[in-house]
């Protein structure tokens, strides 16, 4: 592949990036957002994100258990970050 290639792709996906609905904000901003959408979700476990991981792994989805991991890790994550924490 010729760089003019990879230049052009490139700039395709720059541009795509930079029409997101999430790319005017910060990554501050995007953090809390991530903070309110878990909250979110976890309404109906009382606001409580480690309950409703809990609940997911209780479960026999194979694909319930998969998220629930990648919830556990992204908690993981924003703790690391210091962002206020979750239930």
């Amino acid at each position: 592949m010729t760089s003019r290639v990879i230049d052009m792709r490139l700039r395709k996906l720059e541009q795509k990036a930079s029409q997101s609905a999430l790319s005017h904000l910060t990554d501050a901003q995007l953090d809390a957002q991530l903070v309110d959408c878990l909250t979110v979700i976890a309404e109906p476990y009382g606001g409580d994100v480690r309950a409703m991981i809990e609940d997911m792994r209780a479960g026999h989805d194979p694909a319930d258990h998969d998220l629930a991991g990648q919830i556990e890790r992204l908690m993981s994550n924003l703790r690391e970050m210091s962002l206020p924490p979750l239930q």
